[in-house]
């Protein structure tokens, strides 16, 4: 392994800034080390010098060397409909304004920075299908811009494994993707949709684009100014008013950039994330909170057709997995209680001692899985004044909150939960999930770490967890919970399927586990 001196570590560090914006936090220095030295290798070069001049010659090489480094400097991780918050403000609030804004002209225009390998793209794609009444007589147009040709090559060719796919139910997927060889292939239409161009943020202009962007309706740039100093940001976010349309939408990250030095933007806040409007005649920054329509009601309402089926959006149900069944977190997760004390008035009707025989039970589970949420809290009360010791109820009241994006509900019904036991996994689980779609990645991990703590058998825990690291950037860390999680499923038949992660196997998990190590 090549020494790097601390003036060479400053000059790579300076000229990565220069070329792509990235800032390296003071906590992936020694990451950013193994991956200069891991390049120097690959390179057959024997010092930092050699791989600094490589780096700053106009040559070909140079210039394939520097795709070759943004691979390993940035997260490729992307998965479809990532992050419920924020595609639930997409789906309930921007594009259905968008459509009733546009109606007369019939044309949306939207840009994806920071696109990767296309999963944002494609998801904005069918998300538009989905809401927008005879689509096929509008002009949408979804440029996905990146600063990796690997990415944009995949995004291009529209093909994705299980794991990509892993927040989608099995009729989405049969319903945009072709499936042959074990991927899926998202149909033509969709891709008739998008276009994928390489752009560099920071240093490009848009006249390099064919064609250059103009009257953007929205913007979405996510898990990219994470990267970015403060400098760096600023350059871009003016480079976005240029083509945004007055009253255009910008959508980050969670707490990606510092909000109040965003001008002429009004910001709005919603519980489940913020977002811009651009506004050039605004001198100080406006800002507002808004919620939104319960239950897709009042403007997603208008342009929903009836025979269209929007994708289950629920916060709870975030990428990494997918709600347990009932009939699996009752006899897993919990211990079973046969003998629970029924304080409940006395009715006509025997209760059975076991809430898992209770036919209200049966159909409250039933209901969850219809997405019968009002019926199911009527339900789920009845049996809380029931079985008011077990646990059970308590955690299907949580998770039907959580479902409607009710969180301080949900937070509520989880700690009732933990009253009745501390140790249980299941409330903690959906706590980690409200503070993730809250974007506080740090009780996310935190309550992710304890849950591995009860239970370190709990597969979906290391999974999200890894992923939270490496969002971060912290690939040590991210490396070690992926290998953690390899020695669990070694224990493990490969035949035995994990429900929460979209019913894959074992097996396929660990094939998958294989990419990830190797990053």
């Amino acid at each position: 392994m090549t020494n790097i001196s601390e003036e060479y570590k400053d000059k790579f560090l300076q000229l990565i800034n220069q070329k792509m914006g990235i800032s390296i936090r003071p906590k992936d220095l020694k990451n950013f080390s193994q991956n200069i030295n891991q390049r120097i290798e690959v390179n057959k070069l024997y010092s930092a010098s050699e791989y600094y001049e490589l780096l700053t010659e106009n040559t070909r090489r140079c210039r394939e060397e520097w795709q070759k480094l943004a691979i390993v400097l940035t997260n490729l991780e992307s998965y479809f409909f990532r992050d419920k918050g924020q595609i639930q403000i997409l789906q309930n609030y921007i594009l259905p304004k968008l459509i009733k804004k546009n109606n007369s002209t019939r044309n949306i225009n939207i840009v994806s920075a920071g696109c990767s390998t296309g999963e944002e793209v494609y998801s904005l794609a069918i998300l538009l299908k989905e809401i927008t009444e005879n689509v096929h007589e509008w002009n949408i147009k979804i440029s996905g811009l990146d600063v990796n040709l690997e990415a944009l090559e995949k995004a291009q060719k529209g093909v994705y494994g299980s794991w990509s796919l892993r927040s989608m139910p099995q009729e989405k997927k049969d319903s945009y993707f072709k499936y042959h060889n074990d991927h899926y292939e998202i149909l033509p239409e969709y891709k008739k949709m998008v276009r994928f161009q390489h752009f560099n943020l920071v240093n490009d202009s848009w006249d390099q684009l064919n064609p250059p962007p103009d009257n953007v309706d929205l913007i979405i740039c996510r898990n990219v100014f994470i990267y970015f100093d403060a400098e760096s940001i600023q350059k871009v976010v003016n480079k976005f008013k240029n083509i945004l349309k007055i009253s255009g939408f910008l959508m980050t990250g969670h707490a990606e950039v510092d909000s109040s030095k965003i001008t002429q933007f009004e910001a709005k806040s919603f519980p489940e994330s913020l977002i811009y409007i651009y506004d050039p005649s605004l001198v100080n920054q406006k800002y507002s909170s808004v919620s939104l329509p319960k239950n897709n009601q009042e403007e997603t309402k208008i342009y929903n057709s009836p025979n269209n089926n929007i994708l289950p959006l629920s916060p709870i149900s975030i990428p990494e997995i997918k709600p347990l069944p009932f009939n699996n977190f009752a006899s897993s997760l919990e211990p079973k209680q046969p003998n629970i004390i029924n304080n409940a008035p006395k009715t006509s009707l025997q209760v059975p001692q076991n809430i898992e025989e209770n036919l209200l039970f049966i159909e409250t589970q039933k209901l969850i899985k219809e997405k019968s949420y009002k019926s199911s809290i009527e339900n789920t009360q009845k049996l809380i004044e029931q079985y008011p010791k077990n646990i059970l109820p308590y955690q299907m009241m949580a998770e039907i909150y959580a479902n409607t994006g009710d969180y301080l509900e949900a937070e509520k019904y989880c700690n009732l939960a933990l009253k009745i036991d501390s140790f249980a996994v299941y409330p903690h689980y959906i706590l980690s999930h409200l503070a993730d779609a809250n974007g506080d990645l740090e009780e996310s991990k935190k309550l992710l770490k304890k849950i591995i703590y009860l239970d370190a058998n709990f597969i979906p825990a290391y999974v999200e967890l890894a992923n939270i690291y490496q969002i971060e950037n912290e690939v040590s860390l991210s490396q070690k919970m992926w290998k953690n999680l390899g020695e669990v499923l070694n224990k493990l038949p490969d035949t035995k399927v994990i429900p929460e992660l979209d019913n894959l196997t074992v097996s396929q998990l660990k094939e998958e586990l294989k990419t990830r190590l190797t990053i």
